[in-house]
């Protein structure tokens, strides 16, 4: 085959026989950088260091960083010694095991959970029933428990002593209890249901006790069986609560009777929720609108004990839900939302009409509740004892919130420029605002010390509400006491109200106009009014019901979403709280 011709101007480009380079030999002098390149080969730990790689390992460049970095510098790969990872830590192990003690390679590592008697006795069984075999010769040795033959069952283990010097080995002992149960079915051990109960009883997770449980050395039960032991206790615990409660009721009858108002007679009670998120989440005036589920408690106020008697899930957490929520079909199983995803979760009425129909499933009536203002509960709970007795429930406040409503008034309120002494801005909302916590205190005072003296006498107590009203109104504008030795119930001739609230110096010094004495004659009505004393007149409060919102973060932290185990877990807490 013939060579290809070159083409003309490919062949003006090379050099012609006898042509020389007009370097004629010589070399080119390149300048040399201010920052030359340099190679660097770290280690495999400073390699992880100083470069980010996926988990195949290939590297991740961070354009940002090099183009702002001086000096540009060639990282190598480290070189590897042939090993993967669990071949180091394989190795590490053996170098432990090495300095140490000699130690069998069948022999039980690490700390175990035993019953102590059972362990005890096994163990002895067992070196008697090796010493009393006859051999020839004998053997002496004693006997040790067989990692190979070790069964375990989360925290739990069976174990099997063998000995080293011979061939002995003994029967299988369960070195822990298993609860009763009917049925075919393998049983539960002891310390894996006894860990369900603490883990529903404290913010800890199952993934946070398998940590914990891997730095003590003892056995780490498997995430999928610690699932389903807790929905098992989950359910359990539910029907218990469920059970408990009606237990109460019954026991709240049995004391309206003792007292002679008659067992079916209707209860006074408070009522309060509690949302999965704060109420800074919200996008709106509601709190608790961005919350995943909320949770309503109602107690009674006829005993001493102030009992849980109901309660009320609202969630719309599901995770199988939520899986196939773009399928057509969702597989059957037991879903933990009980309301859709667009319902408002803060529907405080709708919580109300379920708590009231399961009193009602007892013949438990509620004559007023006790809220801290949000008058909803108290409407959907009346709604559903107008239906089902003729009668509805009244709403009584929680005195506490009521003065929260008066400080916050007195801050929201558009009072004259001069009102509030003060060089600044500043100075002036501060004194602001120490004058609405201490005019709150003082209203309190005035309405508890008064509802102390006249009682039940409803016209003699709006009568002083209405004194005490004018006589705060010239103690804190006009800094006169003249009305407060008539009128006042706290401040007299004696005994004068101090302003321990309000800054050093500012007391007197209040300028209010003509719009100031109106505004603060209908700040002091929120508390002194007529609708305010009415509220207010069997002197309840919601303070059992908060403090027992305050225990659910206990066992259900905001941090934290337990769909399966929700209403067990509230269901533990309001068991505990009820029977403490």
């Amino acid at each position: 085959m013939r060579p290809k011709k070159m083409s003309e101007k490919r062949r003006q480009t090379l050099f012609k026989k006898g042509q020389t380079s007009w370097l004629k030999g010589g070399k080119i002098e390149r300048a040399k950088r201010e920052d030359p390149p340099t190679y660097q080969r770290p280690n495999l730990e400073q390699f992880k260091l100083m470069v980010k790689t996926d988990r195949k390992g290939n590297l991740i460049p961070d354009l940002a960083k090099t183009a702002v970095e001086r000096t540009q510098y060639v990282l190598l790969r480290p070189q590897k010694d042939g090993r993967s990872r669990f071949d180091e830590l394989l190795d590490s192990m053996v170098e432990e095991e090495e300095d140490g003690n000699d130690v069998h390679e069948d022999a039980v590592a690490g700390y175990r959970i035993w019953l102590a008697d059972t362990a005890i006795r096994a163990c002895a069984t067992s070196q008697r029933e090796h010493d009393n075999v006859e051999r020839d010769p004998p053997c002496d040795k004693l006997v040790r428990l067989s990692a190979k033959r070790e069964q375990k069952r989360g925290l739990a283990t069976s174990e099997t002593f063998v000995c080293t010097a011979c061939d002995y080995i003994s029967p299988s002992y369960r070195f822990y209890e298993e609860i009763e149960r009917e049925g075919p079915g393998r049983r539960i051990a002891v310390p894996n249901m006894a860990l369900q109960v603490a883990l529903f009883n404290c913010p800890m997770g199952s993934e946070n006790f398998r940590e914990m449980a891997a730095t003590l050395d003892i056995p780490v039960p498997g995430l999928s069986g610690m699932q389903k032991l807790a929905n098992k206790y989950s359910d359990m615990m539910v029907q218990e609560n469920k059970k408990n409660m009606k237990e109460w009721q019954e026991v709240v009858k049995e004391i309206k009777a003792i007292t002679g108002k008659g067992a079916d007679s209707p209860i006074k009670g408070e009522a309060d929720s509690r949302y999965q998120s704060g109420a800074g989440f919200a996008r709106g005036r509601k709190p608790g609108q961005p919350s995943s589920h909320s949770f309503a408690l109602f107690a009674d106020n006829e005993t001493v004990a102030k009992k849980i008697l109901a309660d009320d899930l609202r969630c719309k957490l599901c995770p199988t839900c939520n899986k196939h929520r773009d399928s057509d079909s969702v597989p059957e199983h037991q879903c933990s939302a009980n309301i859709e995803q667009h319902a408002v979760i803060g529907n405080e009425e709708q919580a109300g009409q379920n708590i009231a129909k399961k009193l009602l499933e007892n013949d438990i009536t509620v004559s007023h509740v006790t809220t801290d203002g949000d008058g909803n509960f108290a409407r959907g709970m009346s709604q559903v004892m107008e239906e089902e007795t003729g009668e509805g429930t009244k709403h009584l406040r929680d005195p506490f919130h009521m003065g929260r409503c008066v400080a916050k008034a007195v801050t929201m309120a558009s009072w004259s420029k001069g009102m509030f002494p003060g060089q600044t801005v500043g100075d002036r909302t501060t004194v602001k605002n120490r004058f609405g916590d201490d005019l709150k205190q003082r209203l309190e005072a005035e309405h508890s010390k008064a509802r102390l003296k006249y009682g039940k006498r409803k016209e003699a107590m709006l009568k002083a509400m209405k004194k005490a009203s004018d006589a705060v109104l010239s103690c804190y504008l006009e800094d006169s006491h003249i009305l407060c030795r008539t009128q006042s119930q706290v401040c007299s001739r004696k005994k004068k109200w101090e302003f321990s609230f309000m800054p050093k110096g500012t007391h007197g010094k209040l300028c209010p106009t003509d719009t100031d004495r109106e505004l603060l004659k209908k700040i002091i009505a929120k508390r002194l009014g007529e609708d305010a004393v009415a509220s207010t007149r069997y002197g309840t409060n919601t303070n059992r019901v908060e403090s027992a919102n305050r225990q659910m973060s206990k066992s259900v932290p905001k941090n934290r979403t337990c769909s399966r185990t929700l209403y067990g877990r509230y269901s533990s807490a309001v068991h505990a709280a009820k029977n403490s």
